[in-house]
């Protein structure tokens, strides 16, 4: 077949909460989400660098890493008070990096063979908007002051408002030409000799902070230095693979750059993960939970930082404004201008039905890797709150199942993980009605009650097992009377405010297999009814059926593919054991990565149908990176190889089920507790054997067969 590249309309780098969104062109401004954004605050708003007062050509553009980016331009025909210029014997080289504000380097070649006299202009603007004001268009106007400093070569562009300050200072820099600002641009009158580049750099810093005080050619040298340096000790520290199959191969080293990407400094632990860029660039609960999960057997220690920075959040009172409540695992952290002013309720937001339920299982898969009690001992506390708050709080009506219902005016109408506004819906398309129970956050419960009585049983509390394990089997029973819709022979999406079963058919039931609330004899009715054309499409499961009249396959949650809900998919059919059939998910969404630029996953993809000859469609406005996205392509190989680790008895369980399109597969440096593991799987005579090449601190590795 032959190979179609996908890739974004826009250029996006970053680094931390810092990123850069441009055309392809290197502009901002043409489109409403591009700009220079740190913590949630957009500093540059428009953005063009011009030649005699025309726009360059670009010939190419692309990212280089994840924090750096490379744009080539000629020049139009322009006109000089000497001459005439003709196009192209001008070139532009601009390459950027986000470190902790903006630096851009221009090398501008003459080509023309003779001397010429021309005008580089810049011009910046900044709105300060709130980035949820950007993501949805309702930009408030601003008064913005802004100075130019002729002895520092900078432009200070200031914001205040009720004690919300945020500043902006760019910096010009050239060794030859001093910069001149004039009606709104930065401009340099240079002298460029036949075959001459002239270097400048440019700099972007927030707030107050001073330039950093080396040429400019250094900053770049230094500041490279650094961030290369980091990420190469996250490369060293997570797990490795090679393969036959370079498509499986690219996907996971391009998971490792994103999540590397996405990493948040956080005072005492490792790193935690961003949820995504643009939109998502900080601290999620549910969505740090997930990643947390999914990408045990690339990094475990990750999940640490998370179960640190959510449990120092847990909620502690009743806040309607917040959706908060006692125990509650806060969703989203902001730190913008309207969330300082409590325009909107971010500071934290708990509107979170699941988070809760996500941190005691997380809890304990991160001791099953890491395989110290003293993780458990310390995360306890945080773990029992949050059964105690779905023990009251989040089942409000005391019917045993956890529904949800905002109570601020500002909060989120639904709260698990089909979040917007308009994802859940009957089978006649209309919108449900709050309060709602989703199928898959009562199986999130079932799975948090047995987890935590594991935990007690490591612990050396056998006194608290017995009520949580009798309290799993009732749910579970009362569940699989409840929700089972008969006449589908599946799942229902939920129960509505009636209590009356809403019967579409979506994707949130395959969660269910992941956390085995549901009966082996029902098991393979779900998988059939998943892998039906209306929800299957080849690239991956849709989130909502194309029958149903609310179906758009480039919806939100109404239609499109999402990686992370097709991954716990498939992780829960081989836990059934459908491992053909996860193999298939796996395959279409590996297919995706392959077709999409650099193998990067998206957030979401639209939910048409795969074709001969097609490619997945892009959602406009995906975050990518992604964490949970990229944290996929670690959750489909730990499914396909049937990873399980067992640290505090130095084991790793395997159950490796390869298909015929993953023939081999090498995994090296797998942390399991203080040891490392690196084992080699292969297909011979159409079976999955494998081999240890290597094991320390006594690591044994046993295969688990399927039942």
């Amino acid at each position: 077949m032959k190979k179609i590249s996908v890739s974004p309309q826009l250029i996006t780098i970053n680094n931390g909460t810092n990123f850069l969104i441009t055309d392809k062109d290197g502009k901002i401004g043409r489109l409403r989400q591009t700009g220079l954004f740190e913590k949630d605050t957009r500093y540059i708003s428009f953005y063009q660098f011009l030649i005699n007062g025309k726009e360059f050509k670009l010939l190419n553009s692309s990212w280089i890493d994840y924090y750096s980016s490379l744009y080539y331009f000629t020049n139009p025909k322009i006109v000089t008070f000497e001459r005439e210029v003709a196009e192209d014997v001008i070139m532009l080289r601009l390459s950027r990096f986000v470190g902790d504000g903006l630096h851009e380097d221009y090398d501008l070649t003459n080509y023309s063979g003779e001397d010429l006299e021309i005008q580089l202009s810049l011009e910046v603007r900044a709105d300060f908007a709130d980035i949820f004001e950007v993501r949805s268009d309702k930009i408030r106007k601003r008064i913005v002051d802004s100075i130019w400093e002729e002895k520092e070569q900078r432009l200070v562009l200031n914001y205040e408002n009720r004690g919300f300050k945020r500043r902006l200072n760019f910096y010009a820099q050239n060794e030859t030409y001093q910069p001149h600002y004039n009606n709104g641009e930065i401009t340099f009158n240079i002298s460029l000799k036949g075959g001459e580049t002239l270097h400048s750099c440019m700099e972007a810093t927030f707030e107050n902070s001073t330039k950093t005080q080396y040429p400019c050619e250094e900053v770049r040298e230094k500041t490279f230095e650094t961030m290369n340096r980091q990420f190469k000790n996250w490369q060293e520290e997570v797990t490795k693979i090679s393969s036959s199959n370079k498509i499986v191969e690219n996907a996971y080293n391009q998971a490792i750059t994103d999540l590397g990407s996405l990493r948040l400094a956080a005072a005492g632990v490792p790193w935690v993960p961003a949820a995504g860029v643009p939109w998502f660039a900080t601290l999620f609960g549910r969505d740090s939970l997930v990643t947390s999960l999914e990408i045990l057997t690339l990094y475990s220690p990750f999940a640490v930082g998370v179960l640190e920075e959510l449990g120092k959040l847990q909620g502690t009172g009743v806040d309607n404004w917040r959706d908060e409540e006692p125990g509650k695992i806060p969703h989203e952290i902001r730190a913008g201008e309207l969330t300082a002013l409590k325009i909107v309720p971010f500071d934290p937001y708990y509107g979170s039905a699941d988070a809760s339920l996500l941190y005691v299982i997380t809890l304990f898969e991160t001791y099953k890797f890491l395989g110290e009690k003293k993780i458990l001992e310390k995360y306890l506390p945080v773990a029992e709150k949050c059964l105690e708050w779905a023990a009251t709080w989040g089942d409000f009506d005391g019917d045993g199942f956890i529904e949800y219902q905002t109570r601020s005016p500002q909060g989120y109408r639904n709260q698990g993980w089909k979040d917007s506004g308009d994802a859940i819906v009957y089978p006649s398309g209309i919108l449900v009605d709050t309060p709602i129970a989703t199928c898959e956050i009562q199986g999130y419960y079932y799975s948090a009650l047995l987890k935590m009585a594991e935990i007690y049983k490591v612990l050396g509390k056998p006194e608290k097992v017995g009520g949580l394990i009798n309290h799993a089997v009732r749910l579970r029973e009362e569940f699989n009377e409840k929700f089972w819709v008969e006449e589908e022979n599946f799942y229902a999406l939920g129960l509505n405010n009636k209590k009356l079963a809403i019967a579409s058919i979506t994707s949130n039931p395959g969660h269910l297999l992941w956390s085995e609330i549901i009966s082996e004899d029902r098991a393979s009715l779900i998988v059939r009814r998943l892998m039906r054309k209306d929800l299957f499409s080849g690239w991956g499961i849709r989130t909502l059926s194309n029958k149903n009249p609310a179906f758009n396959p480039v919806s939100y949650h109404r239609g499109s593919i999402w990686p992370h809900d097709n991954a716990i998919i498939a992780a829960g059919f081989k836990k059934y054991g459908f491992w053909e059939e996860a193999n298939k998910i796996a395959e279409g969404i590996f297919a995706a990565s392959d077709q999409l630029e650099s193998s990067m996953m998206p957030e979401l993809f639209a939910g048409v149908e795969r074709e001969n000859f097609s490619f997945p469609v892009l959602y406009l406005e995906a975050n990518l990176p992604q964490a949970w996205a990229a944290g996929s392509i670690f959750l489909f190989l730990q499914t396909i190889l049937g990873l399980e680790a067992d640290a505090e008895n130095k084991k790793l369980v395997i159950n490796p089920t390869l298909p015929d399109w993953l023939p081999d597969l090498t995994l090296r440096n797998l942390k399991v507790g203080q040891g490392r593991v690196d084992v080699r799987f292969f297909r011979e005579d159409n079976k999955s054997q494998f081999e240890i090449l290597k094991s320390t601190k006594n690591i044994k590795v046993a295969k688990k067969e399927l039942g």
